[in-house]
C-alpha cells in the first residue's frame, strides 16, 4: 500500500527564523530533528508574498500567474494537491477555512472537509468583487470584466452552498465549529442563497450590477454565521496573562533588550530614508521607523489585539492538528486505502499566536507556557527581530511534536510523508528593519522552508534555487507517483532538472488580481541583486516600473532601493529573466480568457 501523505501547512513562516540562523536557539527543535530523514531546500522561494498568491503554487505545481493567476484561486487550474492524491486512490481530507472558494472543479476531489472558520463575505467582498465595483462606479466594465466578475461570483455562490449544506447536514464538517453554530438558522440561509442564486441565473448581468452597486449591504452580507471570535474568552487569556505576569514580563523585557540597539536604523538608513521621501514625498521611504518601534512592542500589540474581536477568525493550531487526529483515529482499522490529509493553520501569520486561544484549558495552556518559558530561558537575548514571532513558531513545532507522537501510538509514522510546509515569510519578524509590509519584495517574505520527512529516506539539503512549484513535483518522487504533465516545477530529486543560478517570483500586488487590466508585481534575484518589476500584459515590458533593486554584495539586507540611479546595463541579465516570463504570462492570460469565455474551462 502506498504511503499516507500528511501536509502541515503553516501561514508566514520565513526561512531564517527556522533552526540556528537568526537565533542562538532553535525554535523548532522537533523539526530539526526530522531532517536526518527529510528533504530540506536552503533557498526556496514563494511566488509571492501573501496567500492567496503563494498558495496557489504550492498546491498546483504551477506558476503562480498561469491560468489567470488566483482570482480564481486553484479551482481554475488543471491539477491540484487533491486531485493529485484522489486519482491515485487516496482517501482525501481537507481541514481549513471555507473562503478559500473550493468549488466545482476542487470539491470532487476531496472525500472529507472540514471547516476551521465561518464564512466571511467581506473577505471575498474586498479581495475581489470591491475593486469590480468601484470600476463599475467610473465607467461601464468590459465584456472581460462582466465575465470575470460573473464566473467569480458564481464561484461564491457554489462554495458558500457547499459550506452552508455542510454546516447544517454534515456533523464531520462542523466538528469544529458546532458550538459556535448551534444557534444559527443554516435552512434559513440555505433558502436566502438558493433565492438568489435563482435570481443569479435568471438575469445574471443585472444581477450582478446589484451585486456591485450594494456590496457590503447586499443580503448575502447578511448570511455569515458567527465567527471564531465568539469562543475566543478574552477574559480567560487576560486571566491567564495575570497568572503568569512573570512570564509575560520577562518576554516583554528580553524583546526589547535584543532589539533596541540592535534594530535601531543607522544614521546612514535614516540619511537616505529621508532624502528619498524629501523627494519623492513618498512616506514609504520612513516606514522602516514605524517598524523600529514595533519590533520594541510585539507582545504588548498582541495583548491589545486580543480585546479586539476580529483579531483571529480562524482555528488554533492545537485544535487543527487536533481535528486532524479525530479524523485519522475514526478511519476503519481494516482500510487498505492510503489518505491523504491537509490541514492549514496560521499561528505565526500578521496577529501572531503563540499559544492555543480558543479552548480554555488551564493544563493545556500551563503547559505551553512552561515550554515557552523554557525556551526563552535559554535563548537570552541572543536572537534577531521579534521574540513573539520565535515563540509562535516555538508553539507550532511543539504541536507538531504532539501530533507526530500520536501518529506513533497509532502505528502510522513508518507508513506516512509528512509535509511541512509554508506559503510565504512574513514582514513581522522585523528582521531585518524594512519599509512596506507584505507587499513588498524584501527577502524575508519570500524566502520559506521546507521539510519533507519519508520514512527510510536519507536526508538531504537542497541549496539550489527553488520555487514553491516545485514541492509538488518532489513529492511524487517520494510517495512513488507519477508527476502530471500539467505540472510547471521539477522534482528536487531529479538530478536533471534545469539547474537556474536565480530565482522568480510573481503576483498582482494588493487588491484584486485582475490580469487584464492590472500591473504584476515580478521579482528576480541571485548572489548580485534583487529586481522588482511592475508591468501589465496591456502594456509593453519596457514601458514598465523598475520598482526596487537592491546590490546584495553592497547591500546584503536590502535596505537600500538603488533603483533610481543603477546602471541597468549591469542588471540586463535579470531583466532578460523577467521578460521572458513576462511574454509567457501574457500569452497564457489571453489565452485563458478566450477559453474561459467560450466555455471551454470552467471554475
Amino acid at each position: 500500500m502506498k504511503n499516507n501523505v500528511i501536509s502541515l501547512f503553516i501561514d508566514s513562516v520565513t526561512w531564517e527564523a527556522v533552526g540556528t540562523t537568526r537565533a542562538k536557539i532553535s525554535p523548532t527543535p522537533f523539526m530539526d530533528s526530522l531532517k536526518n530523514e527529510s528533504l530540506t531546500a536552503s533557498k526556496l522561494y514563494s511566488h509571492g508574498p501573501y496567500t492567496d498568491a503563494a498558495k496557489t503554487s504550492l498546491f498546483t505545481g504551477r506558476n503562480c500567474l498561469d491560468d489567470f493567476g488566483y482570482l480564481f484561486r486553484e479551482n481554475s487550474s488543471p491539477i491540484t494537491d487533491f486531485k493529485l492524491f484522489h486519482d491515485a486512490g487516496y482517501e482525501t481530507y481537507c481541514v481549513t477555512y471555507p473562503f478559500w472558494l473550493y468549488g466545482k472543479n476542487m470539491r470532487k476531489h476531496i472525500d472529507h472537509q472540514v471547516y476551521t472558520a465561518s464564512f466571511v463575505y467581506a473577505s471575498e467582498w474586498g479581495g475581489a468583487f470591491k475593486y469590480y465595483s468601484e470600476l463599475s462606479k467610473k465607467r461601464e466594465l468590459t465584456e472581460t470584466e462582466k465575465l470575470l466578475v460573473t464566473s467569480r461570483l458564481r464561484l461564491f455562490f457554489d462554495a458558500f452552498k457547499w459550506y452552508l449544506d455542510d454546516m447544517a447536514h454534515n456533523e464531520e464538517a462542523n466538528m469544529t465549529l458546532h458550538e459556535i453554530n448551534k444557534d444559527y438558522d443554516f435552512e434559513a440561509a440555505i433558502k436566502t442563497l438558493k433565492a438568489e442564486r435563482e435570481k443569479f441565473d435568471e438575469n445574471t448581468s443585472d444581477y450582478v450590477a446589484d451585486f456591485n452597486k450594494k456590496g457590503l449591504d447586499h443580503v448575502l452580507a447578511t448570511l455569515d454565521p458567527t465567527h471564531i471570535f465568539s469562543i475566543i474568552d478574552k477574559e480567560f487569556l487576560h486571566e491567564l496573562v495575570e497568572e503568569n505576569k512573570t512570564f509575560f514580563k520577562k518576554a516583554i523585557r528580553n524583546n526589547f533588550k535584543a532589539n533596541c540597539l540592535r534594530e535601531l536604523p543607522s544614521l546612514k538608513r535614516l540619511m537616505f530614508g529621508i532624502s528619498r521621501y524629501l523627494k519623492t514625498k513618498n512616506k514609504d521611504h520612513i516606514t522602516f521607523l514605524t517598524n523600529y518601534v514595533l519590533s520594541l512592542t510585539p507582545f504588548q500589540v498582541m495583548l491589545k489585539r486580543w480585546d479586539k474581536i476580529r483579531w483571529k477568525t480562524d482555528n488554533s493550531t492545537y485544535t487543527v492538528f487536533h481535528t486532524g487526529l479525530k479524523l485519522i483515529e475514526q478511519r476503519p482499522k481494516d482500510s487498505d486505502k492510503p489518505f491523504y490529509m491537509y490541514l492549514y493553520t496560521d499561528g505565526p501569520h500578521n496577529n501572531i499566536a503563540m499559544l492555543t486561544y480558543d479552548v480554555q484549558d488551564k493544563a493545556l495552556l500551563n503547559d505551553e507556557i512552561k515550554v515557552l518559558d523554557d525556551y526563552m530561558n535559554e535563548l537570552g537575548t541572543d536572537f534577531k527581530g521579534s521574540l513573539l514571532y520565535f515563540l509562535s513558531l516555538r508553539n507550532v513545532d511543539y504541536q507538531i511534536e504532539k501530533f507526530c507522537n500520536r501518529l506513533k501510538e497509532l502505528g502510522l509514522w513508518d507508513t506516512t510523508t509528512l509535509l511541512v510546509l509554508s506559503d510565504h515569510g512574513s514582514s513581522y519578524t522585523f528582521h531585518p528593519l524594512h519599509n512596506a509590509r507584505v507587499n513588498c519584495f524584501d527577502d524575508e517574505c519570500y524566502h520559506i522552508p521546507v521539510l519533507l520527512r519519508h520514512p527510510g529516506f536519507k536526508g538531504i539539503e537542497v541549496d539550489t534555487y527553488q520555487n514553491s512549484k516545485d514541492i509538488l513535483p518532489t513529492v511524487c518522487d517520494l510517495v512513488g507517483l507519477e508527476k502530471p504533465k500539467e505540472f510547471a516545477g521539477f522534482s528536487m530529486l531529479d538530478p536533471n532538472r534545469p539547474i537556474k543560478d536565480y530565482v522568480t517570483t510573481e503576483y498582482m500586488g494588493p487588491g484584486c488580481p485582475d490580469m487584464t487590466a492590472r500591473r504584476m508585481w515580478l521579482s528576480v534575484r541571485d548572489e548580485n541583486y534583487i529586481v522588482g518589476y511592475k508591468v501589465g500584459i496591456y502594456e509593453d515590458f519596457e514601458d514598465g516600473d523598475l520598482a526596487e533593486v537592491y546590490d546584495l554584495k553592497k547591500d546584503p539586507d536590502g535596505l537600500y532601493n538603488i533603483n533610481y540611479k543603477v546602471d541597468r546595463s549591469k542588471i540586463l541579465y535579470l531583466l532578460q529573466h523577467l521578460k521572458q516570463r513576462y511574454e509567457e504570462i501574457k500569452v497564457n492570460t489571453y489565452k485563458y480568457v478566450e477559453q474561459l469565455n467560450i466555455g471551454e474551462v470552467t471554475v
